[in-house]
């Protein structure tokens, strides 16, 4: 499960606080942190999932991030 904070910006557009599938949204994750941002562009707890415009999830989107460039993706049993 993932939570999210909403935040509004200077321009009154409301935002999520982190990345969809960002590492500090999931409660299962040992970094779970609903309040933490990205410290860094390499902060790879901040990064999320590779959604696709039009496509729809399949998991496909689903990756775990070790670093800031190592990424592997969710392994699914059907």
């Amino acid at each position: 499960m993932m939570l999210y904070i909403p935040i509004t910006g200077e321009d009154g557009k409301v935002w999520l606080n982190n990345n969809l599938g960002a590492h500090y949204t999931n409660v299962n994750h040992p970094s779970f942190n609903i309040t933490k941002q990205a410290i860094s562009e390499t902060d790879h707890l901040a990064y999320g999932s590779k959604f696709q415009w039009g496509r729809k999830p399949d998991r496909h989107e689903l990756m775990t991030y070790t670093s800031r460039t190592a990424a592997t993706p969710v392994m699914v049993v059907h």
